[in-house]
């Protein structure tokens, strides 16, 4: 934004940052030398929002139908015990229909908590907020299901998001197709305990002839642990993992 200033007694403001801030529709006609101003007024329909899931990252999805606009729309949900923002968010013009009527598909990705998350969804067009609500969620890991985010890969072990173990030590294996021509070289495991945000163990698993294979030891026993499975690729700055899947291990040591 410009800075305001004032000048003979009148104090000046940018038309763009006016119209950003409070959502308007300007046009500025230099023969006339008039500023047209047009508030719009939206209207929105709460479907309703989640009290618990069986992941531990939430996407929520929306639609907004509107005129011809000169900002793009933001979805966002925020974490407001940790202030953590979603780290994916789009829209994307979907239809144009008669007399420039848009429809956006909104979408936002956060991770949660283990446990209790306290969000915040808001939908807004430049600095103007057109809604705004807060909600609790509850994450029920142990109706969690393994998601595969790289369909090239496959797992045989484990089956499942959330399994309990009663020894410190858990099978990693599957296969991954052939990519143009070759197999990725390895995957990559980060380890960590839930109640400690450290990664406590990073391993690399080699891939030979398309099958990978591992027994993870759970050095910290009795716990609940979340293992995070990545694809690796080369990068300017390093190699980058690239998440395929994530599970948790609950270890009950001598039950």
């Amino acid at each position: 934004m410009e800075k305001p200033f004032i000048k003979n007694g009148r104090f000046h403001i940018y038309s763009l940052d006016l119209s950003d801030l409070l959502g308007l529709m300007n046009n500025w006609d230099n023969n006339t030398r008039t500023w047209d101003v047009l508030y719009r007024d939206y209207t929105y329909q709460e479907l309703g929002f989640p009290t618990a899931v069986n992941d531990d990252e939430l996407i929520i999805k929306g639609l907004l139908f509107a005129n011809g606009q000169y900002e793009m729309p933001l979805l966002e949900i925020m974490d407001t015990i940790n202030n953590v923002h979603s780290y994916t968010s789009s829209a994307c013009s979907i239809d144009f229909g008669a007399e420039v009527k848009h429809k956006y598909e909104l979408s936002s990705t956060i991770n949660l908590q283990e446990e209790n998350n306290r969000l915040q969804v808001s939908l807004a067009m430049g600095q103007r907020i057109i809604f705004v609500k807060n909600f609790d969620v509850v994450v029920n890991l142990e109706d969690k299901e393994l998601v595969v985010k790289q369909p090239s890969y496959q797992f045989t072990s484990p089956t499942k998001g959330y399994i309990k173990v009663t020894k410190p030590e858990v099978i990693i294996s599957g296969s991954v197709a052939s990519i143009n021509g070759y197999y990725p070289p390895e995957i990559v495991l980060l380890v960590k305990k839930v109640d400690n945000p450290e990664i406590m163990l990073k391993e690399s698993v080699a891939i030979i002839d398309g099958q990978f294979m591992f027994e993870l030891e759970l050095e910290k026993g009795t716990g609940l642990y979340k293992v995070t499975v990545n694809s690796v690729m080369a990068g300017p700055r390093g190699p980058a993992y690239i998440e395929i899947t994530n599970f948790y291990v609950e270890c009950w040591e001598g039950e």
